[in-house]
């Protein structure tokens, strides 16, 4: 770990005696640490040095030393690393006792949980669950990083969580994760019934409590958040609740507990009103069939419809228009387009302008591409752009819609690509000699029509080197690559979010890869 780790073990064991600078330094020792979940049982070790009474609170000063050495073990942490490291059933125990000691204030705690989770037997399952029902880490950031391990495990022993994480229902920042937990892990068959069966009732309470704010926040968002974004944020949380409770109902088929369903059918949002509708039609509720179909017709709810209407058996009830590849792969990029970290809305329009089957980085058989045209209509004025669906599911801040198809694909496949063989390295990271090597390249372009030639990165590709620089040809902005003896000129175009250097550059790696992948055969002899 430390090559002076012994002092830092010197000092946790004098921890009472040290004054406030001697402490300090301890942490700055603690700051340089190397360390991994395989060395857990250091850490505990040294969390008893620095408290010596396990039932007493750890100073304020401890907590820091040992958060920041946690910090570090998070950056290690992963599922199959922690199997090769072999913790003991005391060490897990120890650390689910730590948690405990390190309280509240700690910001490093939730690694702990994390350990727990990724460890993956059912006493380290218990000890999560204990942990997370009774006092769960203070930010909802760090909830999902604990529980996350947990939706990772294909052979998770889920029922050593349940029922005891049931309780974590009771907060709202583990309610949601915690009963996504349980129907993940029904219907991946880890448990035989839904965990929460006998809390129908309750979870159809909640459902109806949480539709009610959902109603009441639409009509007067001023009455339940200060500022638009804690409105937005309050939506985001309520919903993603809202819906996995819907989800939860459906999978405990209780058909008695349809009321709260409808309740949730009347909020005005799509994803909920989705999620209430599959699970009446579990239930074989006729009006959950009907808005089902509404929902196929709606290109950002259409995915899930159509999934739910499958698995019933009942896709015929939804028009075949709705139901092609096509009308399935503009669903889906709605789909990502109004996820948080995208719009976080559906677009006003949404059509597939391209479709062709071919070779894909990173796949053995050819695969099915769709470009797909959108548009917001927004206050700030109208946006749209051109997105792909098929062997990768994505759009761009960049105008693309003046592109032809194929240069599309070739940005987003060397967008996308990655090989040992393919990289690159910016302009102001080279050897002195190797960026007066590409100088003298560049300078001899200037009798091609280039200007005011700037070097952006130097670019490897299978042994190749790729000369990437900005430059205007004929007056007009552009981007330049000196391939060999080859140069491409790519101009930054007229649209109103311009190509820069970087998406040239994938372009450019992109027509090299589709081309040697989807080169036509030889002909026969």
């Amino acid at each position: 770990m430390l090559n002076d780790w012994s002092q830092l073990q010197e000092r946790a064991a004098r921890w009472p005696q040290l004054t406030e600078p001697e402490r300090e330094a301890a942490l700055e020792l603690a700051r340089a640490a190397s360390f991994s979940a395989a060395e857990l049982p250091q850490l505990l070790a040294l969390a008893d040095a620095l408290g010596a009474d396990q039932q007493a609170p750890l100073d304020p000063l401890a907590v820091a030393l040992l958060d920041t050495l946690l910090a570090r073990c998070a950056s290690t942490l992963h599922p199959s690393r922690l199997a090769e490291s072999g913790l003991s059933d005391a060490t897990l125990r120890e650390a689910a006792e730590l948690y405990r000691r390190l309280g509240s204030t700690s910001r490093g705690r939730y690694v702990l949980l994390q350990l727990l989770a990724a460890d993956g037997r059912p006493a380290a399952l218990a000890a999560f669950a204990e942990a997370m029902a009774a006092d769960p880490p203070g930010e909802p950031q760090q909830i999902g990083i604990a529980f996350l391990p947990l939706f990772q495990q294909a052979d998770l022993p889920a029922a050593a969580l349940f029922p005891r994480l049931l309780d974590a229902l009771s907060r709202p920042e583990t309610a949601t994760l915690a009963l996504e937990l349980a129907n993940f892990a029904v219907r991946q068959g880890l448990l035989a019934d839904h965990p929460a069966q006998a809390r129908g009732p309750q979870l159809a309470g909640l459902l109806g409590g949480v539709a009610q704010r959902l109603l009441q926040l639409e009509e007067h968002p001023e009455k339940f958040a200060g500022t638009p974004a804690e409105a937005r944020q309050a939506v985001t949380d309520w919903i993603a609740l809202a819906t996995t409770l819907c989800q939860a109902l459906g999978l405990i088929g209780d058909a008695s507990l349809t009321g709260k369903l409808e309740q949730a059918l009347e909020v005005r949002h799509r994803r909920l009103r989705t999620e209430a509708a599959a699970a009446l039609a579990q239930l074989g509720e006729k009006r959950g069939f009907e808005v089902l179909v509404e929902s196929a017709r709606e290109p950002a709810t259409r995915q899930r419809a159509l999934a739910c209407l499958e698995a019933l058996g009942e896709l015929e009830r939804v028009a075949e228009e709705h139901r092609t590849p096509g009308a399935r792969a503009a669903a889906e990029l709605a789909d990502w387009l109004a996820r948080p970290a995208q719009f976080g809305l559906p677009p006003a329009h949404i059509d597939v302008i391209d479709h062709c089957r071919q070779y894909w980085p990173g796949y053995a058989e050819p695969v099915d591409c769709y470009l797909v045209g959108f548009d917001y209509q927004l206050p700030q004025g109208e946006y749209s752009n051109v997105g792909i669906v098929g062997p990768v599911t994505s759009a761009i801040t960049p105008d693309l819609e003046d592109l032809v198809p194929a240069d599309i694909y070739a940005l987003f496949a060397g967008w996308q690509a990655e090989h040992a063989e393919i990289h690159e390295q910016a302009a102001a990271s080279l050897t002195d000699s190797a960026r007066q090597a590409a100088q003298r390249r560049l300078a001899e372009l200037a009798g091609q029509g280039f200007s005011q030639l700037e070097l952006a990165k130097v670019g490897m590709f299978f042994g190749e080197v790729l000369l990437v620089a900005t430059a205007l040809r004929h007056g007009l902005g552009g981007t330049v690559i000196v391939d060999g003896p080859r140069v491409e000129w790519y101009p930054h175009g007229e649209g109103r979010r311009p190509l820069g250097s970087e998406e040239a550059y994938w372009m450019h790696k992109g027509r090299k890869l589709l081309a040697a992948f989807n080169r036509p055969p030889e002909p026969a002899e």
